[in-house]
């Protein structure tokens, strides 16, 4: 991987995002200050990817799989989303159905970090009636969200599946 990243053409293709995600979830369960890094590692590779990498479903699931952890890492480290990758959110959105509660919590998780540190680091240039309106209206999405999510990925809640044991976990 690091071989790869030091070259212009193989930093930026699939297998080494891949190899970049891949190490960041190692990270996740090691050590959290290395999984921020391989996060942030993985987004800048995204964006030297540029907007032309939304070509496949892989890319996209690739995207998002970065957009996820970063907004996690953002409001871990108390950041804003990078523009960089807001901007790349919109060219994705071209390529995609943009109407799918899978993208649209996406998108609304970048709208709360930024909604986070805009609240952290208000020092009254933003009236707080603002800051009310958007958490207001970021309620009302996540909620419509939420219940297009029950329609377009429904699942059933069971309880001794011993009928289906690969598709379930202590019984349910």
């Amino acid at each position: 991987v690091n071989v790869a990243l030091t070259s212009p053409v193989e930093s930026v293709k699939d297998s080494t995002l891949m190899s970049v995600i891949s190490l960041g979830v190692f990270e996740h369960v090691s050590e959290h200050k290395s999984w921020v890094r391989h996060v942030q590692g993985a987004a800048a590779l995204v964006v030297a990817r540029g907007k032309g990498q939304f070509t496949s479903t892989a890319t996209i699931l690739m995207f998002n799989q970065v957009r996820a952890d970063l907004v996690l890492a953002c409001v871990h480290n108390e950041e804003p989303f990078p523009k960089d990758m807001i901007q790349l959110q919109e060219e994705a959105a071209k390529h995609i159905d943009a109407s799918g509660a899978f993208w649209l919590l996406g998108i609304l998780g970048t709208r709360c970090a930024d909604l986070l540190m805009g609240v952290r680091a208000n020092t009254r240039q933003v009236p707080w009636p603002e800051y009310l309106e958007e958490a207001t209206m970021m309620e009302r999405e996540f909620q419509h969200t939420a219940l297009l999510l029950a329609t377009q990925e429904p699942y059933t809640v069971t309880q001794n599946a011993c009928w289906a044991p690969k598709l379930s976990y202590n019984g349910r």
